[in-house]
Protein backbone atom coordinates (compact mmCIF):
# COMPACT_ATOMS: atom_id res chain seq x y z
CA UNK A 1 0.00 0.00 0.00
CA UNK A 2 1.17 3.55 -1.01
CA UNK A 3 0.27 6.81 0.60
CA UNK A 4 -2.03 8.98 -2.02
CA UNK A 5 -0.29 12.28 -0.02
CA UNK A 6 3.80 11.37 -0.36
CA UNK A 7 3.89 7.77 -2.11
CA UNK A 8 5.85 6.64 0.60
CA UNK A 9 5.03 2.70 0.78
CA UNK A 10 3.05 0.75 3.50
CA UNK A 11 3.57 -2.29 5.21
CA UNK A 12 -0.64 -2.49 5.25
CA UNK A 13 -0.82 -2.59 9.12
CA UNK A 14 -0.51 1.04 9.74
CA UNK A 15 -3.22 3.33 10.15
CA UNK A 16 -1.39 6.48 9.22
CA UNK A 17 1.53 6.85 6.54
CA UNK A 18 5.18 7.01 8.70
CA UNK A 19 6.15 9.54 6.26
CA UNK A 20 3.69 11.99 6.62
CA UNK A 21 1.02 11.23 9.12
CA UNK A 22 -1.78 11.30 6.11
CA UNK A 23 -4.68 8.52 7.14
CA UNK A 24 -4.28 5.66 4.88
CA UNK A 25 -7.32 4.10 3.33
CA UNK A 26 -7.91 0.47 3.77
CA UNK A 27 -5.41 -0.03 6.21
CA UNK A 28 -5.91 -3.26 8.21
CA UNK A 29 -4.53 -2.02 11.48
CA UNK A 30 -6.83 1.03 12.20
CA UNK A 31 -8.33 1.53 15.22
CA UNK A 32 -12.01 0.72 13.84
CA UNK A 33 -12.64 4.11 12.57
CA UNK A 34 -12.81 5.70 16.05
CA UNK A 35 -10.95 8.80 17.11
CA UNK A 36 -7.87 7.88 17.67
CA UNK A 37 -4.62 9.93 17.40
CA UNK A 38 -2.65 10.81 14.39
CA UNK A 39 0.71 10.09 14.10
CA UNK A 40 0.99 13.45 13.58
CA UNK A 41 -0.78 14.46 16.66
CA UNK A 42 1.35 11.97 18.54
CA UNK A 43 4.67 13.20 17.27
CA UNK A 44 3.66 17.08 17.72
CA UNK A 45 3.11 15.47 21.81
CA UNK A 46 6.47 14.21 21.89
CA UNK A 47 7.50 17.56 20.58
CA UNK A 48 5.51 19.89 23.12
CA UNK A 49 6.91 17.19 26.11
CA UNK A 50 10.08 17.51 25.41
CA UNK A 51 10.07 21.02 24.94
CA UNK A 52 8.42 21.25 28.23
CA UNK A 53 11.00 19.45 29.83
CA UNK A 54 13.99 21.55 28.08
CA UNK A 55 12.19 24.56 29.67
CA UNK A 56 12.12 22.92 33.05
CA UNK A 57 15.68 22.17 32.90
CA UNK A 58 16.12 25.82 31.92
CA UNK A 59 14.99 27.38 34.71
CA UNK A 60 16.98 25.44 36.99
CA UNK A 61 20.13 25.91 34.95
CA UNK A 62 19.43 29.70 34.46
CA UNK A 63 18.70 30.47 38.35
CA UNK A 64 21.60 27.35 39.32
CA UNK A 65 19.87 27.48 42.24
CA UNK A 66 17.06 25.87 42.98
CA UNK A 67 17.72 24.87 46.70
CA UNK A 68 16.81 27.51 49.31
CA UNK A 69 16.01 26.42 52.44
CA UNK A 70 12.68 27.17 54.12
CA UNK A 71 13.49 28.48 57.56
CA UNK A 72 16.59 29.92 59.46
CA UNK A 73 16.72 26.62 60.70
CA UNK A 74 16.75 24.80 57.80
CA UNK A 75 19.35 27.24 56.40
CA UNK A 76 21.98 26.71 59.68
CA UNK A 77 20.91 22.32 59.11
CA UNK A 78 21.76 22.13 55.94
CA UNK A 79 25.06 24.20 56.27
CA UNK A 80 26.23 22.24 58.88
CA UNK A 81 25.63 18.99 57.12
CA UNK A 82 27.40 20.65 54.34
CA UNK A 83 30.42 21.27 56.55
CA UNK A 84 30.89 17.99 58.01
CA UNK A 85 30.64 16.69 54.55
CA UNK A 86 32.62 18.88 53.16
CA UNK A 87 30.07 19.88 50.53
CA UNK A 88 31.15 23.00 49.18
CA UNK A 89 28.91 22.89 46.38
CA UNK A 90 25.76 22.80 48.97
CA UNK A 91 27.56 25.30 50.87
CA UNK A 92 27.94 27.83 47.74
CA UNK A 93 24.18 27.10 46.84
CA UNK A 94 22.74 28.11 49.88
CA UNK A 95 24.43 31.69 50.37
CA UNK A 96 22.57 34.90 49.77
CA UNK A 97 21.60 35.05 46.04
CA UNK A 98 22.36 39.03 46.72
CA UNK A 99 25.80 38.09 47.77
CA UNK A 100 26.41 35.85 44.62
CA UNK A 101 24.79 38.49 41.84
CA UNK A 102 26.75 41.08 43.02
CA UNK A 103 30.06 38.31 43.28
CA UNK A 104 29.12 37.27 39.10
CA UNK A 105 29.12 41.37 38.05
CA UNK A 106 32.22 42.35 40.36
CA UNK A 107 34.61 39.05 39.09
CA UNK A 108 32.23 39.53 35.38
CA UNK A 109 31.44 35.62 35.78
CA UNK A 110 28.20 33.38 35.00
CA UNK A 111 27.15 31.64 37.40
CA UNK A 112 28.95 28.69 36.70
CA UNK A 113 32.51 30.48 36.34
CA UNK A 114 31.64 31.64 39.99
CA UNK A 115 30.99 28.50 41.10
CA UNK A 116 33.90 26.42 39.80
CA UNK A 117 35.82 29.56 40.97
CA UNK A 118 34.97 28.98 44.33
CA UNK A 119 35.11 25.21 44.43
CA UNK A 120 38.69 25.90 43.35
CA UNK A 121 39.12 28.32 46.22
CA UNK A 122 38.64 26.03 48.94
CA UNK A 123 40.14 23.06 47.61
CA UNK A 124 43.38 23.02 49.66
CA UNK A 125 41.24 23.75 53.08
CA UNK A 126 39.04 20.61 52.45
CA UNK A 127 41.90 18.65 51.99
CA UNK A 128 42.55 20.02 54.83
CA UNK A 129 39.53 19.54 56.82
CA UNK A 130 39.59 15.86 55.69
CA UNK A 131 42.77 15.25 56.90
CA UNK A 132 41.64 16.45 60.29
CA UNK A 133 38.95 14.45 60.14
CA UNK A 134 40.96 11.43 59.56
CA UNK A 135 43.06 11.91 62.48
CA UNK A 136 40.40 12.87 64.96
CA UNK A 137 38.71 9.12 63.77
CA UNK A 138 41.76 7.63 64.56
CA UNK A 139 41.73 9.01 67.73
CA UNK A 140 38.35 8.02 68.60
CA UNK A 141 37.35 11.49 68.71
CA UNK A 142 34.15 12.47 67.35
CA UNK A 143 31.99 15.81 67.46
CA UNK A 144 28.44 16.03 66.99
CA UNK A 145 26.50 19.03 66.74
CA UNK A 146 23.01 20.23 66.97
CA UNK A 147 21.13 23.74 66.55
CA UNK A 148 20.36 26.49 69.61
CA UNK A 149 18.38 29.44 69.96
CA UNK A 150 16.76 31.60 66.81
CA UNK A 151 17.22 34.88 66.88
CA UNK A 152 14.83 36.40 63.90
CA UNK A 153 14.97 39.80 62.93
CA UNK A 154 13.45 41.21 60.39
CA UNK A 155 14.33 39.07 57.30
CA UNK A 156 17.53 38.53 59.79
CA UNK A 157 18.39 35.40 61.76
CA UNK A 158 21.52 34.59 64.01
CA UNK A 159 21.37 30.55 64.28
CA UNK A 160 23.07 29.41 67.00
CA UNK A 161 25.18 26.20 66.53
CA UNK A 162 26.07 23.82 69.29
CA UNK A 163 29.38 21.69 68.64
CA UNK A 164 30.62 19.05 70.69
CA UNK A 165 33.81 17.03 70.80
CA UNK A 166 34.12 13.75 72.28
CA UNK A 167 38.11 12.70 73.20
CA UNK A 168 38.48 9.06 74.95
CA UNK A 169 40.53 10.31 77.12
CA UNK A 170 39.12 13.10 78.70
CA UNK A 171 35.92 12.62 80.98
CA UNK A 172 34.32 16.38 79.90
CA UNK A 173 33.82 16.78 76.38
CA UNK A 174 34.59 19.96 74.89
CA UNK A 175 31.82 22.25 73.82
CA UNK A 176 32.05 25.14 71.31
CA UNK A 177 29.42 27.16 70.17
CA UNK A 178 29.07 29.50 66.93
CA UNK A 179 26.13 31.77 65.40
CA UNK A 180 25.26 31.84 61.72
CA UNK A 181 24.31 34.67 60.21
CA UNK A 182 21.22 33.75 57.69
CA UNK A 183 19.10 36.16 55.64
CA UNK A 184 15.40 35.82 54.24
CA UNK A 185 14.88 36.59 50.19
CA UNK A 186 11.27 36.19 48.68
CA UNK A 187 10.71 33.64 51.30
CA UNK A 188 13.37 31.53 51.03
CA UNK A 189 16.66 31.61 54.09
CA UNK A 190 20.71 31.51 52.58
CA UNK A 191 23.58 32.21 54.59
CA UNK A 192 25.56 35.09 54.79
CA UNK A 193 29.00 35.60 53.61
CA UNK A 194 30.14 36.22 57.39
CA UNK A 195 29.39 32.51 57.88
CA UNK A 196 32.02 31.77 55.76
CA UNK A 197 34.59 33.73 57.06
CA UNK A 198 33.42 32.26 60.62
CA UNK A 199 33.90 29.00 59.67
CA UNK A 200 36.38 29.20 56.87
CA UNK A 201 39.93 30.68 56.27
CA UNK A 202 38.84 34.00 54.14
CA UNK A 203 38.01 33.07 50.92
CA UNK A 204 39.78 34.48 48.11
CA UNK A 205 37.12 35.15 45.30
CA UNK A 206 34.64 38.12 45.31
CA UNK A 207 32.38 36.82 48.08
CA UNK A 208 33.43 37.83 51.24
Amino acid sequence: MFCTNCGHKSEGTESFCMQCGTKLEGASGGNGGGSGVSFQQLKLLGVLGGVLVILIIFIVVLTGRDTAASTPEEAGERFMDAYMDLDMGEVFDLIDPQEIEKAKEDMDMDMDELKDDFLDDFADEMELMENQLKEMEAEGISLEYELGEVEDENGTAWVEMKSTYHHPDEEEPYRDSRELKVVERDGDWYITPEVLNRFFSRPRNGIN
